[in-house]
């Protein structure tokens, strides 16, 4: 009987801890560097979870994949050896948050720019997604 009520106990316990991680909200410059390390170390499913369809739609209209500006920041960190530093966001409207852009610098090794890229996040329900990439 113990060992019913104990194991019980666990389930419960396990399943309100999965609840709660579910329903916090991860802030958009944390969203923004996992999806920008997905995309430097070419995990595309993983970046596309961290997206929007809209991202996917402006690549294409650009002629452009996820796995072809994948290859871009990979050949910035491999070749060159760069750097990324996330800022921190602007939003639209500081007291409710819908879009935020953030901006990854890279910067070589001698302290020289590489690249700048600026992400563009919507939040959808509780969660920020990368919506456009500049």
């Amino acid at each position: 009987m113990k060992m019913v009520v104990g194991a019980s106990v666990f389930f419960i316990i396990l399943i309100l801890v999965l609840m709660l991680n579910s329903l916090r909200t991860v802030p958009p410059e944390i969203v923004a560097k996992q999806w920008f390390d997905a995309m430097s170390d070419r995990k595309l499913g993983t970046a596309e979870r961290l997206a929007t369809p809209h991202l996917e739609e402006t690549l294409q209209a650009k002629v452009m994949d996820l796995r072809a500006l994948s290859d871009e920041y990979y050949s910035d960190f491999v070749d060159s050896k760069a750097t990324p530093q996330v800022s921190v966001p602007t939003f639209d409207n500081p007291q409710q948050p819908t879009a935020a852009n953030i901006n990854i610098r890279m910067t070589f090794p001698n302290g020289d720019p590489a690249r700048d890229v600026v992400i563009e996040l919507v939040k959808v329900g509780r969660q920020w997604r990368v919506n456009s990439v500049m």
